[in-house]
């Protein structure tokens, strides 16, 4: 944090140390007597205004002031007294150097006066009711400076700043950078594209000599050594074979520096000089596209960093502000809009490569300012998934709904989880990916945990595990049914519900699974749904547990379940004729999927008193009716050992009663067994 062992400022014992040389004339030694000496003194080459001086001095006087004031009773922490002090701090010093800011001045300028007024009211009577509105104005100071070009140090002193402060920022504050991290005006207005001009070009394909003057000196200074050359052919100073001269590195070098050779020497010189000028007349120009995607990058790059700015606000306050809702629920559209342009982007680059080969008229190639932007792009989408994925990892622990449920009504909260749910359904969410689709389903549970939470705290009642989910009982029903009915809506069916499969499994046992699967209008949904029922509902339901309505719960739900698989086993051996018909190769991945869900079925029943008679008969009858309906070339693989294998689960449960044990003949011992009739005397009689 920038602190040194005993808790106090590095930066501020720089500048307490920089005052003491500036300030303090130390006096020279007198001489003495035997031996002259004198004391060498500290002076600072820099020059400083009054202005910029009593600023410094003015800086240090009130921090050392607020370093000074007690904790209990100025209302001021040792973390926020080092998080007030550092920023105004780090501006002093950094105007020591030449590389400072052009408006550090008025900054340091106006943090003085707000370092006055903490002072004032931390001095005053009351000072803890009336010190948040002091603390305040540091917010919006330190953000700006964050999030502009600021130098390094800088800007860690701003985000000390906001990591302490940033509870006591205004609303508007908060909901204004949340608001620039969504680009709320870039996604709902298109910004209309700037035509290319004909006489310029991309970056790759300028010319750095747009005037020819680099390749005049150059032709000028070649044409010269030539001259040179034929003049000494002709003297005949030297023979036939000498005309071709062969040069090594250092006579390269020599040559360049010949006197003959200055200009061209002169003329590599200016070329990698002329490229670095510094003057806005030589500089590259710059075409309208080229500064339209400058101007774009400069806006990615603020929005990244002000995401940190959220994040940080979120993580550490946003269960004490009642904006951190609304800041969520605007990031979760905007995580939508940002994958959704990525996924766009990256479609268009995949259709550039394939159509490198072919030219088409009016097809653009992309630049390297395209491929920047579209990186950007992607990496904010990255940042804000990952603020989001771990605000949801944090806030649905049962601790944070609690504290945040009543933060609203259970009303509200209803209202919000079904309009997520409409949000959902559609193609654009769907269609975003699996980051957005696992965000966007957790926020729903969050939803639903914290209504649950408000409507205990509202009739002063507690529930246990599985109880009190009226408004997941209410949206999870629509959604298995969106999901067996509705076009292109399963990817968001299946994360909501994996969401509640992995926290509360209880709520999807009282789902009406088999009215769903026999409903389905494809068999795509209904082999997924089976493969939902048997991964996320089955296999993670505990064997055993102590409460007797759970293990009630379960087992009729297991029950169930048996009975449909039974009834499904028989459509795939019996054929259907007209629209429901289904091909072989259908038939056989509903078979896999069904007999998957019979072996979950029985293993999550394996300690109990198994499946009732009725139901273990029709099972084995279907399975044994699958079995011999295959043909031999397909008496082998995946289905056909599944169905083997659950006639040796089914067929003790049909044909042998049930054993008792207590009242059971036990084996007799090696050497203990009784004669029987037929052995000895007896059988000699």
């Amino acid at each position: 944090q920038g602190c040194l062992s005993d808790g106090s400022l590095l930066v501020f014992r720089l500048l307490q140390w920089w005052n003491h040389v500036v300030t303090k004339n130390p006096e020279k030694a007198a001489a003495s007597t035997k031996k002259k000496k004198t004391e060498a003194l500290c002076t600072c080459l820099v020059e400083f205004e009054e202005a910029d001086t009593s600023m410094h001095q003015s800086s240090l006087e009130l921090c050392q002031t607020i370093m000074d004031l007690e904790e209990g009773k100025s209302g001021l922490s040792a973390r926020q007294k080092n998080a007030v002090c550092s920023l105004p701090l780090s501006l002093s010093l950094v105007m020591l150097d030449e590389s400072a800011p052009a408006n550090a001045r008025e900054v340091l300028g106006e943090l003085l006066k707000i370092l006055e007024h903490v002072v004032e009211v931390a001095q005053g009577p009351k000072p803890k009711k009336k010190i948040a509105e002091a603390l305040a104005a540091f917010a919006p100071v330190a953000a700006e400076l964050y999030v502009a070009d600021s130098l390094a140090m800088i800007r860690e002193a701003c985000k000390m700043t906001w990591r302490e402060l940033a509870f006591y920022a205004a609303d508007e504050t908060l909901t204004g950078l949340c608001s620039s991290v969504c680009g709320k005006a870039a996604a709902n207005e298109d910004e209309p594209e700037v035509e290319e001009d004909e006489d310029m070009e991309d970056d790759e394909d300028e010319d750095d000599d747009p005037d020819g003057t680099k390749k005049a000196v150059f032709d000028k200074a070649i044409a010269a050594m030539k001259e040179r050359n034929q003049a000494a052919a002709q003297a005949g100073d030297e023979d036939d074979e000498d005309d071709v001269t062969t040069l090594d590195h250092s006579g390269v070098l020599s040559e360049l520096l010949d006197d003959g050779g200055g200009a061209l020497m002169n003329s590599f010189a200016a070329s990698s000089l002329e490229g670095a000028t510094n003057e806005p007349s030589k500089k590259k120009k710059l075409t309208k596209r080229q500064q339209k995607l400058r101007l774009q990058q400069d806006e990615l790059v603020r929005r990244l960093r002000e995401a940190d700015l959220v994040e940080s606000f979120l993580m550490r306050c946003g269960a004490k502000r009642d904006a951190s809702l609304a800041m969520v629920e605007e990031l979760q559209m905007a995580l939508v809009n940002l994958n959704h342009k990525v996924k766009l982007n990256k479609e268009e680059a995949g259709d550039e490569k394939e159509g490198e080969g072919e030219k088409k008229k009016g097809a653009k190639k992309a630049t390297k300012g395209d491929t920047t932007l579209r990186s950007l792009e992607e990496t904010l989408s990255q940042r804000v998934h990952k603020m989001l994925s771990r605000l949801m990892r944090s806030s649905s622990r049962a601790s944070s709904v609690q504290i945040l449920a009543g933060r609203a009504s259970p009303e509200d909260w209803a209202a919000k989880a079904r309009a997520l749910c409409e949000r959902g359904q559609s193609a654009k969410v769907n269609g975003s990916g699996s980051q957005v689709l696992e965000v966007s389903a957790s926020y729903l549970y969050f939803l639903c945990a914290a209504h649950r939470a408000a409507v205990e705290l509202q009739d002063g009642s507690e529930h246990t595990t599985g109880q009190g989910w009226q408004l997941a009982e209410e949206l999870l029903p629509l959604l298995l049914k969106e999901w067996s009915g509705k076009k292109e809506c399963d990817n968001w069916c299946q994360a909501a519900l994996k969401a509640f499969s992995v926290r509360v499994p209880q709520v999807l046992l009282k789902l009406p699974w088999a009215k769903s699967i026999q409903g389905a209008s494809k068999a795509f949904a209904q082999r997924s749904q089976l493969v939902f029922l048997y991964t996320h509902v089955l296999r993670p339901l505990p064997p055993e547990t102590t409460n007797k309505a759970d293990v009630a719960t379960q087992m009729a739900f297991a029950d169930s379940c048996a009975k449909l698989c039974a009834e499904l086993l028989n459509s795939t051996v019996e054929p259907v004729e007209g629209a429901a018909a289904s091909s072989a190769a259908q038939r056989q991945k509903l078979r896999r999927e069904v007999l998957h869900t019979l072996k979950s079925i029985y293993k999550l029943r394996q300690k109990s008193d198994g499946l009732p008679a009725d139901v273990s008969t029709a099972i084995a009858d279907a399975v044994t009716g699958l079995r011999d309906s295959l043909p031999n070339q397909q008496r082998r693989g995946e289905v056909y050992n599944l169905t083997v294998h659950l006639l040796r689960l089914v067929r003790p449960q049909v044909n042998q009663p049930k054993r008792d044990r207590s009242t059971s003949r036990q084996r007799p011992r090696h050497g203990d067994e009784k004669p029987q009739p037929g052995d000895g005397e007896e059988a000699a009689e």
